[in-house]
Parts: C-alpha cells; sequence; structure tokens
C-alpha cells in the first residue's frame, strides 16, 4: 500500500526552506527532521515570523521542536516553538508530521542578523534529537550544519493594497458577500477594516477581517460581510481600507484627504438590490439524471434541470448531494434565461468513499440575486420547498483499487532566465494509470540554500500548471530542482529527490533555472 507524505504548503508562503538529507527515520528510534521553514526574511522589533516544518516521530508521539537563534554581536537569543498541527503518515511510528508556529521578536530585540544555532525535539517515549553549531561536551548532541537566518531591520516596507474582491458583487440585504483584501510589500498581512459608504445616502457597511477568519496566504485575508435586513438598495462603495502588516504598523488609506491618511489606491463597489421590483425567485418544475459513465477513476452523471423564472431570469442553479459527512455539488448556468432546461454534470472523484449521494438541496438563483431552495420532504426546513424529484447517486469502488502512484514525466518552464521579482509560468505533464493527478508539489533550491516551492495543480483546462511567484524570485542566483512529488486523486503519492531517502525516487530529470540581479 502507498505511503502519503502530504505536505501542505499555502499557496504563496514565502518559503525558505531548508530540506535536510536525513534518512526518513534513525534505526534508534529517535525523532528526525524532514524540513523547517521560516516565513519572512526580515522582521521589525514587536513583529513576528511565521515557522513551518516537517519531522519523523520516533516510537513515540511527538513533542514541540524548539529553534533558537542568536544575535553574534549581542549575543541575544530568541526561540520559537513549532506544534504538530496533522500526522501526514499512515499506521504506527515512525510517521511524518507537520508542525507549524510562531517566533515573537520583543520591542527591545538587537537590530542585526540572528542565525539558526540550537534546535531541540524529543518524543514521549524519551527519545530526541538535539543539534547545535558548537556541540557541547553533553552526551546526545549532533552537530547542526545547515543555516537558516533572519535579520531585525528598524523597520520593513509597509503593506500596501492591491486588490479588494467581493463575492457576489450583487446582493440583497440578509445575504452574505465574501470579501477578500490582497496586499503587496514586504510584510505579511495580519489584518484588515474596510468601510462601505452608500452612494448618495448616508448608509455604511463595517468590515474587519483578521488571520484567524480567513487566511489565503501571507499577502491575502478573506472573510465574510453580513448584510443588514433593514440595508437599503444602492451601491455603496469602498471609501476607507486600513491595513495592519506583520510588524504590527497600521496604514489607512481613503477617499477623504486627511492628517496621516493615504490615497486609496484600490476600488470595490458592492450593489444590494433589495428594491429592485423583482422580488419573485426562480421556481424549480423538474430534475433528472442521465446514465453514469466512468472517467479517470470518476463516476460521472449528466444532469438537467427545468426551471423558469418570470422577473430578471435565472442566474445559476446549484445542486448539493450528501452521504453522511460527505457532499458532492454542481453549479448549471442560466445566463438570463427565463426559462428552460438546464444541462450540466455532477462528478463523484476517484477520492470519494462509495455508497449512496442523496440530493440534499437545490438552490435557484436569480439576476438579481432572488434565491429559491428545495429539500427533500421529509428533511424540509422552513425556509425550503420540498423537491420535485428524490435524485440519488449510487457509487460503487470509486477509488478502490488504485493503488498505483502517478509519474512524473516532464517540466516545463515558461522562461529559465528571469530578473529578480519576476514570475514563472511552470506545467507538468504526469502519468497514471488510475485516476488522475491531483496536484504536484515542486521544490527549488540555490547554491545558497535558499528554497522556492511551487504546486501545480489543473487548471481549466485540465494541465496542470502553476506559478513561481514573483516574491519568491527576490533572491539572485541558479536554482535547480531538488524535490518533486505528485499526488493523484485516489491519494497515491510519488516522491523523488535528488538525494532520495526510503521509499522514494531519484529526479527523473534535471531542470532549473536562472534568476539575475
Amino acid at each position: 500500500m502507498n505511503r502519503s507524505f502530504v505536505r501542505r504548503i499555502a499557496a504563496g508562503f514565502l518559503s525558505l526552506s531548508l530540506l535536510l538529507s536525513l534518512p526518513a527515520w534513525a534505526d534508534d528510534g529517535r525523532p528526525q527532521l524532514e524540513s523547517l521553514s521560516l516565513g519572512r526574511e526580515t522582521v521589525s522589533p514587536g513583529g513576528r515570523i511565521s515557522l513551518e516544518g516537517q519531522a519523523w516521530a520516533g516510537e513515540g508521539e511527538m513533542g514541540p521542536i524548539q529553534l533558537y537563534f542568536q544575535e553574534e554581536s549581542s549575543g541575544r537569543v530568541l526561540m520559537g516553538v513549532l506544534r504538530e498541527t496533522r500526522d501526514t503518515g499512515e499506521g504506527p511510528p515512525p510517521s511524518l508530521a507537520d508542525y507549524s508556529g510562531t517566533l515573537a521578536v520583543p520591542a527591545d530585540a538587537p537590530l542585526g542578523e540572528y542565525r539558526l544555532f540550537r534546535v531541540s525535539l524529543r518524543d514521549n517515549s524519551g527519545g530526541f534529537l538535539r543539534l547545535e553549531k558548537a556541540p557541547s561536551s553533553r552526551e546526545g548532541w549532533e552537530v547542526l550544519d545547515w543555516d537558516l537566518s533572519f535579520t531585525v531591520v528598524e523597520s520593513v516596507a509597509p503593506s500596501s493594497p492591491a486588490a479588494v474582491t467581493l463575492s457576489p458583487a450583487r446582493a440583497q440585504p440578509g445575504d452574505t458577500v465574501t470579501v477578500t483584501v490582497s496586499s503587496q510589500g514586504e510584510s505579511p498581512l495580519r489584518g484588515a477594516s474596510l468601510l462601505f459608504r452608500e452612494e448618495g445616502g448616508s448608509h455604511s457597511l463595517a468590515c474587519s477581517l483578521q488571520e484567524t477568519d480567513g487566511w489565503v496566504d501571507p499577502y491575502t485575508l478573506s472573510g465574510e460581510l453580513a448584510l443588514p435586513e433593514e440595508l437599503p438598495s444602492g451601491n455603496y462603495s469602498l471609501c476607507s481600507l486600513t491595513l495592519t502588516d506583520g510588524s504590527g504598523a497600521r496604514q489607512t488609506y481613503s477617499s477623504q484627504e486627511g492628517e496621516d491618511l493615504l490615497p486609496l489606491p484600490v476600488a470595490a463597489v458592492l450593489t444590494v438590490t433589495g428594491d429592485s421590483g423583482d422580488t419573485t425567485a426562480p421556481v424549480l418544475d423538474a430534475l433528472f439524471l442521465g446514465e453514469p459513465s466512468r472517467e479517470d477513476g470518476s463516476w460521472v452523471w449528466p444532469v438537467t434541470v427545468t426551471a423558469r423564472d418570470t422577473g430578471s431570469g435565472l442566474d445559476h442553479i446549484t445542486l448539493r448531494f450528501e452521504q453522511g459527512e460527505e457532499s458532492v455539488s454542481t453549479v448549471l448556468y442560466g445566463n438570463g434565461a427565463e426559462s428552460g432546461s438546464f444541462q450540466g454534470e455532477i462528478t463523484v472523484t476517484a477520492a470519494s468513499p462509495a455508497g449512496t449521494y442523496t440530493l440534499a438541496q437545490a438552490t435557484l438563483a436569480d439576476q438579481v440575486g432572488n434565491r429559491s431552495y428545495y429539500q427533500p420532504a421529509d428533511d424540509c426546513s422552513k425556509r425550503a420547498q420540498p423537491l420535485p424529484q428524490l435524485l440519488t447517486l449510487s457509487v460503487q469502488g470509486t477509488g478502490a483499487g488504485d493503488e498505483e502512484a502517478p509519474a512524473l514525466l516532464s517540466l516545463t518552464l515558461e522562461e529559465q532566465r528571469i530578473q529578480t521579482g519576476e514570475a514563472i509560468l511552470v506545467t507538468a505533464r504526469t502519468e497514471d494509470g488510475g485516476s488522475p493527478a491531483q496536484k504536484v508539489e515542486l521544490q527549488f533550491r540555490n547554491e545558497g540554500g535558499r528554497s522556492i516551492a511551487v504546486t501545480l495543480e489543473p487548471d481549466r483546462s485540465g494541465q496542470l500548471t502553476g506559478w513561481v511567484k514573483k516574491y519568491q524570485t527576490e533572491t539572485a542566483g541558479r536554482y535547480r530542482l531538488v524535490k518533486a512529488a505528485v499526488t493523484d486523486q485516489a491519494g497515491n503519492r510519488r516522491v523523488y529527490r535528488q538525494e532520495p531517502g526510503r521509499g522514494e525516487e531519484p529526479l527523473p530529470f534535471s531542470t532549473g533555472f536562472w534568476v539575475e540581479e
């Protein structure tokens, strides 16, 4: 059976990962490090640095990982602690676990470069690993022969707004709108406060986003804005945006002039349509399922929905099927039609469990946001109407029997020589006798040990693509591919490494790129 070594790297995370060429676990059952990374290179006093890592458990459950950094001229030591977030192995120890944590830089921390000089981790069976730049004479200490560092500087370039998006941009009172804020600058985004004001009116909407609400990547936050039931219709424009960056610094951008205010460089408008005159929700008449087919290990059903709307016309129809805690859904688009039959497909992937999936809800929305809900008659909520038909999907063995890991055949880099701060599109070609590849994770490293992590996922055409992002190419050098991992929809995984360990394979080819000043 394939062992799944899944490493979650948030898209956009500034990876300074330094992978260790260590065996998957020590022969004596002690824990071992697999990787460590810092979320940023520079920080101001009072700021924070995010930490991530992976470690192999020994014969017992893992405890925290402690990292010690020292500034040479002052001797000041700062410590960060990583705690286990998820066990990515299968079966008994030894298994690979993900770790994350934060290093808080005190307000009185001396300026300068802080270098990693000691690492300590222990499991509950008494096994431990201690690494130090200059090992003491005490038994059990080993040499720490790799570098990881950050620099405390007086100030870091503040975050500035890059984009504000609203989904949907048209809504009704009582609806919930997803607000996403993206920033640019050296410092990650920790918080955002937004104010929308009614055009030609006196009403306003306020929204606050924090890291704990909807973290997307170090420079993007997302959260929900609930519209009051009594909110008047009209256009609500973004008039003020306050960003809080990783150092705790705050800056307000406004459409108004004022002391300490900067001009608002982005625009966003929310249209509230409560008084449009169209208050009639769409009507669902019938649903039909066609015969299923098997595609790349998944089951696919054609679905037809007959519906009508006497006002603005149908916008979209959402169908959700459930089996216990598992669910699958599909969206059919009406494109403003007043009535008709709308076709689409519902897919149960190879990674989904077998069984019977029952239609739990159909949601119909028109062009101005009116919605109607349909649910099974024996489990109908107050806001819903009974479904005209009860549909089920019978799934037998979507992923059963697929234990073949996918293979990486080739990588194509759109550019192989770029300037600092430029991006590169990467495309992968894979092969799998069962379910198709779901993602490809790549790691490139330069001569100085700096790493860049890239995740490729299927685009609309089905190709596996991803980007070496602009902020990842701030440091010049030649970056070579040192690791690649391919995962299919059934969870099978194949790992390639420049220096393969247990259960890994050598890289099938050499590739990389140059970053020039």
